[in-house]
């Protein structure tokens, strides 16, 4: 591995942790991430480009954009039958989410964040192999930073594998339809299921 290809890896690990760990900002956290990313997508647009806008049949598309909503939905059972983590809406509330602020981030998040994500991770650093591979690890570890400030170990390796599991099957998508369309949408619909659990339960 390069050391250029190093440093991108664990620029979203640095970003995260500055903003939520150091900062204590949700919109720190993800403003840092996509300014962070940005010398890394420009330089890359043309690649990323043709991408993002190749056509996908719809036979492919909407079932993996589907499957996306199932992370919310999931997220919400799994809380009524275990409990909301101790203390989630004060910890939430002290990352800056509260009121009017909560509708702005899921918005900016949802809208936003997936695309950037997909460039970075399924365009620039994806990987060839038809099996798990390291960078599917490496997406959902970085995001153990954020689950380690409200859910214990057994949730984080529970959050870790489905993570490294969708990251592995977007990735697979993306790869045999030459397009992140698909991976897009289905980042979409499960980053909007999953902000929208979570401000149902911190308000």
């Amino acid at each position: 591995m390069s050391s250029l290809r190093f440093l991108w890896i664990i620029l979203p690990y640095a970003c995260v942790f500055l903003g939520l760990i150091i900062l204590h900002s949700a919109w720190g956290a993800l403003i840092g991430f996509h300014i962070g990313l940005l010398p890394v997508l420009i330089p890359n647009w043309r690649v990323i480009s043709r991408s993002v806008f190749l056509p996908v049949p719809w036979q492919v598309l909407w079932p993996v954009s589907i499957s996306g909503l199932i992370a919310g939905p999931g997220l919400w059972l799994l809380w009524i039958c275990f409990g909301v983590p101790s203390e989630y809406q004060l910890k939430v509330a002290a990352l800056g989410l509260v009121g009017a602020s909560w509708p702005v981030f899921i918005a900016y998040f949802t809208l936003v964040n997936p695309w950037l994500e997909e460039a970075f991770w399924r365009c620039i650093l994806t990987s060839p192999s038809r099996y798990p591979a390291l960078i599917d690890f490496l997406f959902a570890g970085y995001h153990l930073i954020i689950l380690s400030m409200f859910v214990g170990l057994s949730w984080m390796v529970f959050a870790f594998a489905v993570l490294s599991i969708a990251s592995w099957l977007w990735r697979r998508v993306s790869h045999y339809t030459d397009s992140l369309l698909p991976a897009v949408f289905a980042h979409m619909l499960a980053d909007l299921s999953i902000l929208c659990t979570l401000y149902r339960f911190a308000v």
